[in-house]
């Protein structure tokens, strides 16, 4: 009988030597894709980080922002072109590099607050050298990588482009991380130590990959670098777990009494601190700073809320309808509903975490009355603008006291009795819509009318706060205002920021606004200043007006009509200028007045 041969193909499945060679052969390239990645996320990341945490510290984020940058780049130049002069140990240098970053990078914020706070009239070039230590640690990354690289391909175009494309979607990356652990409010002292985390893991990564196939050159690198690697982890997560707590202490250090609130937001560092007063009969005395700027004292600070809410809520020809923009601590919002004619309120706070300090802090709530209180949701808002998804009811009290609740209650003796519960009876007078949006997008998007405007931001202190004294920002006011409406704009020092303080009146009378500049001493700021606009009232009638207050119709604390009066009258040239350039999106003068003559005055 004859035998049949059958052949099977040898491809049908294959190998498993095949597969793992093939897999082995390819690990060299998943290697440096993940190494790029990470570095090039984490490098752009430590760039923005310095930036911030230098913005933070001593403010102009464009001018932060691009000195850091630009120097780094400088630097990473600088460090491409030493590498080359790096003959052995390649590898070994490339780890050491990583584990450098892991430190610096990890421990800048909080490095830099040190600086800050300890060394401040040496901060500018300690600065410097941080940012130029990091810069040639990145610089050398790349250069080192891709002569690695050269032992598992013979293809130069192969290298460089599989090392640049991957660290260029890092940078990528970096950019969505950092975005996204903002908006997750993740403190820069966190934000820091995750991100040196890639590098730590690239460092990992690459010693394990050498040491295996025996490709680390220097005398005992490969425990070395293992002990320095244990080391760097186990500082980095002695900082990681303490830098809330050292943030503290330093932060403490930039102020002359105790903090008794502080919080760090995705906008602003808040900070509350605390004076004892001798004269107990006056309490305590706190203050609040933002971002390291103060924003009110509680011993003056009714001076120039009440200056700043109620020579506008009378000048105005009726005021049911108030927009506050900025304004989150309540203060000028507890003079505004003291008013029963006023039926809506709208206030406007970037920062939801300035909001909540405002309902639910005793300190503050205190301070500004409460003038919070008794929220109800709210969800009825424009196209395009989003808010807090809160009402708050304004109650006032009508003198009167009512019967709320007369429970039926059982004696020890068993007796059945009726005890009725009193209290002051309220009335609604009407409402209060809070948002925590950009200022600029909230009028943008805004129909109007309002009958009275308080503008009570911040300082023009940022180029992000300066589009908020812009020609256009008060042109958008004025669209969105009633045409026998008022608005009122705190306007910083006419003394210290003389300059800031003019182009602040000559950018609302651009905008085709009235304007009425006056001003008071607030002891813990000095010489003040506010300036009242009109939309249909020329500067000469504005005044007038003005004058023409004889009383407030609701108590105040702190000032009346006369100290209204008298804050009207300038001293002779107070309001001349040679300059006579305005604000505009485009070009913040105001940003540049403010960053380079105010508070300069003897």
């Amino acid at each position: 009988m004859a035998s049949v041969t059958t052949s099977i193909p040898i491809t049908q499945k294959a190998s498993p030597v095949r597969s793992i060679a093939k897999f082995g052969a390819w690990m060299p390239r998943g290697i440096l894709a993940f190494v790029m990645l990470a570095t090039g996320a984490a490098g752009l990341v430590y760039e923005y980080v310095l930036s911030t945490v230098n913005t933070y510290l001593v403010g102009n984020s464009i001018e932060q922002f691009s000195i850091t940058i630009g120097v780094m780049f400088l630097m990473m130049g600088i460090g491409g072109f030493l590498q080359k002069y790096m003959t052995r140990g390649l590898v070994e240098t490339f780890i050491l590099a990583e584990l450098g970053l892991v430190l610096m990078g990890g421990f800048a914020p909080i490095a830099m607050q040190w600086v800050f706070s300890t060394m401040q009239a040496d901060f500018s070039w300690i600065k410097m050298v941080y940012i130029c230590c990091i810069g040639l640690l990145i610089g050398i990354e790349i250069p080192l990588v891709m002569r690695i690289n050269e032992r598992f391909t013979s293809n130069l175009g192969n290298n460089i482009a599989g090392t640049w494309a991957w660290d260029y979607v890092g940078g990528a990356v970096g950019v969505a991380v950092w975005i996204i652990m903002l908006r997750m409010y993740i403190p820069l002292t966190h934000i820091s130590f995750f991100v040196a985390g890639c590098n730590l893991a690239v460092a990992l990564v690459a010693l394990w990959f050498f040491w295996k196939r025996g490709l680390l050159q220097w005398k005992l690198s490969a425990p070395l670098a293992a002990i320095a690697a244990a080391l760097v982890v186990a500082v980095t997560v002695t900082g990681f777990s303490n830098v809330d707590s050292w943030s503290k202490i330093l932060s403490q250090k930039l102020y002359e009494d105790p903090i008794v609130f502080q919080e760090q937001t995705k906008y602003q560092q808040i900070v509350m601190t605390e004076t004892a007063n001798v004269d107990s009969a006056t309490g305590n005395t706190f203050e609040l700073f933002l971002n390291g700027n103060k924003q009110f004292n509680s011993s003056d600070e009714k001076i120039y809320h009440e200056l700043l809410v109620h020579p506008a809520m009378n000048m105005a020809a009726r005021h049911e309808r108030v927009l506050v923009l900025g304004g989150g601590d309540g203060m000028a919002l507890r003079e505004i509903v003291k008013y029963p004619e006023v039926k809506e309120v709208s206030l406007v706070d970037l920062d939801p975490g300035m909001i909540e300090l405002a309902r639910t802090n005793p300190l503050v709530t205190e301070l500004n009355d409460n003038s919070f209180a008794d929220a109800r949701v709210h969800s009825s808002m424009p196209t395009g603008v989003q808010d807090t998804g809160s009402k708050r009811e304004v109650l006032v009290d009508t003198g009167h006291i009512g019967t709320v609740d007369c429970p039926e209650r059982t004696s020890q003796q068993g007796k059945r009795q009726v005890e009725c519960v009193s209290e002051p009876v309220t009335e609604s007078i009407g409402s209060v819509d809070i948002f925590t949006i950009d200022a600029d997008q909230f009028i943008s998007a805004q129909s109007g009318p309002w009958d009275v405007v308080i503008v009570d931001l911040p300082d023009p202190n940022s180029i992000e706060l300066s589009k908020l004294y812009s020609l256009e920002f008060y042109s958008k006011i004025k669209h969105n205002m009633s045409p026998d409406g008022i608005v009122v704009i705190q306007s910083t020092s006419p003394y210290h920021a003389k300059e800031t303080y003019l182009c602040i009146m000559r950018t609302m009378a651009a905008a085709g606004l009235g304007v009425v500049p006056y001003h008071e001493n607030v002891p813990s700021f000095g010489d003040w200043g506010w300036i009242i606009g009109s939309p249909s009232m020329t500067s000469t009638a504005l005044g007038e007006h003005a004058k023409s207050l004889d009383s407030f119709p609701v108590e105040t604390r702190a000032i009346d009509n006369s100290v209204f009066h008298r804050s009207l009258i300038f001293n002779k040239g107070a309001l001349t200028s040679t300059n006579n350039e305005i604000s505009t999106l485009l070009r913040p003068t105001v940003f540049n007045y403010y960053t380079y003559e105010a508070w300069k005055t003897d």
